[in-house]
């Protein structure tokens, strides 16, 4: 599981992602060479030229299926990995 917060990465519950956390995540995101791109199926994956799957994203990053939903919502409002 990548490292993107302070605190714990293994707990009972997931720990909520909060508004002010999603740039970090993202930011680390890129740092680590996962890129997100909206494409029609909804948010397409790619790490290093590759295409990756979402549940890949998931296990990586240790979110869960709602987090994860959050996440590319997030992606479809602020389209943070291609900034012009």
């Amino acid at each position: 599981m990548k490292k993107w917060r302070t605190g714990k990465n293994v707990s009972l519950f997931a720990r909520p992602i909060y508004k002010d956390d999603m740039p970090i995540l993202i930011q680390a995101m890129i740092d680590d060479g996962l890129m997100g791109t909206i494409g029609d199926r909804g948010v397409l994956w790619e790490y290093n030229g590759y295409s990756i799957t979402p549940k890949a994203v998931r296990d990586a990053w240790g979110l869960t299926a709602t987090q994860y939903k959050r996440i590319c919502d997030y992606i479809y409002e602020h389209d943070p990995f291609y900034t012009v």
